[in-house]
């Protein structure tokens, strides 16, 4: 855990000193993106479970008609085919998901987000950088659909629809985003919720059902009925417990709350999924991965809040009561699941040290 928390520190402390000075700014950007994309490119391979596997797809991707040849997203087969141009060892691959991925949410933030040191901090805490360790082809898909925020709520369907294709080049999940965008566009209301939950409570089982008939044909597709129940309750009960949080102060926002009803109907669908798909047995390796497209909306959502927290006092006690709950979440989903921890380098670095 010391250099997931020693990263989280440096790049808290980083994003602090964010001015408005322009080159100033770009400075401490590219000094975050380095510190992210070195951590996560000089891991070993046993960091992040899914790991060894995608070693496996990069080991048997050595010319361009191995994208082609392959039952996978071929924008994911793209990169590790220009990473083996680089060379044999995987520190390439892992360099070239983390630069990706890592520039989406870094891009991303820098655009949407009110307080960039309040949302990096909230997306090393709640996994969203941390997902591509084991998850890389949706988290790299997570990136990319990250830049649909505007679109939702400026309403550019077309906008949204072509960044969400290009993203389910890298992981077809992402097209989920797209039906999403007729009830999320509507203002957060009693009705609304009532209508978030009901769709997903159907679609999360015709989904089921969809996954395991495709995973027929397609090995891809079947894993997305596997269940992890710790992982998966876990996820559910804490997205709960936010959600129900984010509805509670959406009354009090009365700054950018056009803003903050868009993202709420995002988080919640998000939330949704999470929990049905715990009813319908399944977790978090399976359909209930398709949330994180939407509850990634939260690290967006926390700044408006503090926003709209005049009393000084009472600011300090949220954000003390905020921090503390997501270092002890960060902490113990970090150390329990999806084999972050042990951190080890890449054996190839060891031999220079």
């Amino acid at each position: 855990m010391i250099v997931y928390f020693s990263l989280l520190t440096f790049v808290f402390l980083c994003s602090l000193t964010i001015k408005r000075n322009r080159i100033l700014n770009n400075t401490i950007f590219f000094l975050i993106l380095v510190a992210m994309v070195l951590v996560s490119g000089l891991r070993d391979v046993n960091v992040g479970s899914d790991s060894p596997n995608y070693v496996l797809i990069f080991n048997k991707t050595n010319t361009l008609n191995d994208i082609f040849n392959q039952t996978m997203e071929p924008g994911y087969l793209a990169i590790a085919w220009l990473a083996k141009q680089f060379g044999d060892n995987y520190i390439w691959l892992f360099f070239f998901t983390g630069l990706i991925s890592v520039a989406g949410l870094i891009g991303g933030v820098k655009k949407y987000s009110l307080s960039p040191n309040l949302s990096f901090f909230f997306m090393i805490t709640t996994g969203y950088y941390t997902f591509f360790f084991n998850g890389a082809r949706q988290g790299l898909a997570l990136a990319i659909t990250f830049f649909t925020i505007g679109a939702f709520y400026e309403g550019k369907f077309k906008r949204l629809l072509f960044i969400v294709i290009l993203a389910s080049f890298f992981h077809i999940t992402a097209l989920v985003l797209i039906p999403a965008y007729f009830l999320v566009r509507r203002g957060f209301s009693f009705k609304i919720l009532v209508y978030i939950f009901a769709i997903s409570a159907v679609s999360s089982s015709f989904l089921n059902e969809l996954f395991s008939l495709a995973g027929n044909v397609d090995d891809r597709f079947s894993k997305y009925v596997g269940y992890n129940k710790a992982s998966g309750m876990l996820t559910a009960i804490y997205n709960l417990a936010i959600a129900s949080y984010f509805v509670f102060m959406y009354r009090f926002i009365k700054v950018n709350t056009q803003i903050y009803s868009v993202l709420l109907n995002l988080f919640l669908v998000g939330v949704s999924i999470s929990i049905f798909a715990v009813i319908n047995g399944l977790g978090a390796s399976g359909i209930a991965r398709l949330s994180i497209y939407f509850t990634i909306s939260s690290i967006l959502i926390w700044p408006i809040i503090f926003q709209n927290t005049n009393s000084d006092k009472n600011k300090a006690l949220l954000l003390f009561a905020v921090l503390t709950f997501y270092l002890a979440y960060f902490y113990l989903t970090t150390i329990n699941f999806s084999d972050l921890v042990p951190y080890k380098v890449n054996p190839i670095i060891e031999s220079f040290i």
